[in-house]
């Protein structure tokens, strides 16, 4: 079965930042690691600088998960219970 993705690349569509990242972030979340790696390489195909996007891809994700986890600590921490 052919993906989004890959028709989006055979009808030359090119993906802008936006999409790869979201692309990217999805995959991972799905813990597609190996199809998230396949749009990471495809980045210096779309890209000027593809290291620079991906490292910034990896701090924002980063620091979003980092958030999320001190909110869940705070509300945990806040529980009253019944």
């Amino acid at each position: 079965m052919e993906t989004l993705y890959e028709l989006m690349k055979a009808s030359d569509c090119i993906p802008d930042e936006l999409t790869l990242t979201i692309m990217i972030r999805n995959l991972e979340n799905a813990g597609r690691d190996d199809l998230s790696a396949i749009v990471k390489n495809d980045c210096a195909e779309y890209l000027d600088s593809p290291k620079k996007f991906l490292k910034e891809v990896a701090r924002k994700y980063a620091m979003a998960t980092l958030y999320l986890d001190d909110l869940l600590e705070l509300s945990e921490a806040n529980m009253v219970v019944f």
